[in-house]
């Protein structure tokens, strides 16, 4: 809490105001509340003052001895305490919501699409078609959802904060005095605690709504320089594909520390990237296909995408449902694994692995559009295609040194710490002539069933992803 919110919370009236000008507190309901908001507070700096002068004093400590006396002989009723708790951890939530919009800058959309706008304006002007395409479509930044488990709020409060921070709601309209109210009084109603229940699904489920807030802003980012190009280059804009700007997330994938993540379980994440991103997919051409003209000559190409879209959709809903069957039966799913494993096998003649069949549906259609507006829509659509590929992001995986260790332990005959200066070279040269005799090796769902070592079943869960699920999309360590 900064030091402005505190002299506010400690204000002569006795009403609390928030942080700026989002909303004032009503007087408090026990009529002594603000008398032992204002005690306290004077208390606790007092308390700070005499730690000044004794190294062993804890002002903290010596408040909570304070108000526990007061409960005690019942001066202090635990009401009043809990109204007082919960005025100040709402101040203080409004208060870090206002600190997060200062360090975002500017949020008004319109503002930051002309931004945007002017920049890449820039970077086309004096510039060649070929000079302005290798900037856009180089890849300047990659942004990685990470998901530790040290979430201090609930999912509604963390889009509470999300919208006071920006002061827009979910379809980035102004709050106004009002709404900012309503969610401030819903802040106030919701326990101002960690989740419950914070599990892998739970972490996915964040990183996926965080997710999809990027690439829609990410979608904005393309639609932009698509509308610099048009008008810099108006006889090649349309061959554009930017980049600028990936998408990762390393939630179900970061075995570093972690136990509770199973090869299934980051199967399955990945394939609900997929299914997710899918149905995004199915969405946009659905929404072109229904905005063509009648007789386009485009409508054919957009319809063939959709089917090879909705078929892939089918097949993944129904591997999940296979997948989370096995993770749920445990050892009993082995038999279970090898029917969906010899299945998946025997079809990936025909799976789509790679996103060039879909890009090229696109580039028939867009051949065919005269609409620019239509045209706009197909370019944003194939970048994203490009870009994502067939995921809601591209996955990032990471390993320990330890995990390492113990996956080459025997291979390079490791009998003393890894670090030990009489061993080490001997190791390093150990490990050089294991990469000088490489020999690919096949494996299947099996061999991640049989697998012990941590490290070595990461790798041959991303030989299976890129096998089955996208093959054109690296996978980041």
């Amino acid at each position: 809490m900064t030091a402005a919110t505190r002299e506010k919370l400690v204000a002569d009236d006795g009403a609390a105001l928030l942080p700026g000008t989002l909303c004032c507190f009503p007087p408090p309901v026990d009529s002594d509340h603000g008398g032992w908001h204002r005690h306290f507070a004077r208390r606790l700096a007092e308390f700070s003052r005499h730690a000044d002068d004794d190294p062993y004093a804890n002002p903290i400590q010596l408040l909570a001895l304070e108000i526990g006396r007061r409960v005690d002989d019942g001066q202090l009723a635990l009401g009043a305490l809990e109204q007082l708790i919960q005025r100040l951890v709402l101040a203080t939530f409004v208060d870090r919501a206002q600190r997060l919009g200062q360090r975002l800058g500017e949020c008004d959309p319109a503002a930051n699409a002309e931004r945007l706008e002017g920049l890449i304006r820039g970077l086309a002007k004096g510039r060649s078609f070929a000079a302005f395409k290798a900037i856009v479509e180089r890849e300047q930044f990659g942004l990685v959802m990470t998901a530790h488990p040290t979430f201090g709020l609930t999912p509604e409060l963390l889009r509470i904060a999300a919208f006071l921070a920006t002061d827009r709601d979910g379809d980035g309209a102004p709050l106004g005095a009002a709404a900012r109210e309503r969610l401030i009084a819903q802040a106030a109603a919701l326990e101002h605690r960690p989740p419950r229940a914070m599990d892998l699904g739970a972490e996915h489920a964040l990183s996926v709504e965080a997710i999809q807030h990027l690439q829609s802003a990410l979608r904005r980012v393309w639609g932009i320089v698509f509308d610099v190009a048009r008008a810099a280059y108006p006889a090649e804009w349309t061959s554009l594909e930017p980049r600028l700007v990936t998408l990762a997330s390393w939630v179900g994938y970061d075995m570093d520390g972690r136990s509770d993540i199973r090869w299934i379980d980051s199967l399955l994440r990945r394939l609900d990237l997929l299914l997710v991103q899918l149905a995004h997919y199915q969405g946009e051409v659905a929404a072109l296909i229904a905005d063509l003209p009648a007789k386009s000559p485009a409508m054919a190409d957009l319809a063939k995408l959709d089917k090879r879209l909705a078929a892939m959709a089918v097949g993944v809903k129904a591997e999940i449902a296979d997948f989370q069957t096995i993770a749920k039966a445990g050892a009993g799913g082995r038999s279970r694994l090898e029917q969906v494993s010899r299945r998946m096998h025997a079809g990936r003649p025909k799976r789509l692995t790679d996103t060039a069949p879909l890009v090229a549906f696109i580039d028939q259609a867009l051949a065919t559009i005269a609409d620019d507006a239509i045209a706009r829509r197909l370019c944003v659509l194939k970048a994203e295609i490009a870009v994502h590929g067939l995921g809601l992001a591209h996955i990032h995986v990471r390993l320990n040194a330890t995990q390492i260790h113990n996956a080459v332990r025997k291979t390079v005959g490791m009998e003393a710490p890894p670090d030990d200066p009489a061993h080490r070279r001997s190791y390093l040269a150990g490990i050089g002539r294991l990469l000088d005799g490489v020999v690919p090796v096949s494996i299947n769902f099996g061999s991640l069933l049989a697998e012990r070592s941590s490290a070595k079943r990461l790798f041959m869960l991303c030989a299976q992803i890129l096998k089955y699920v996208d093959g054109s999309t690296p996978i980041r360590f």
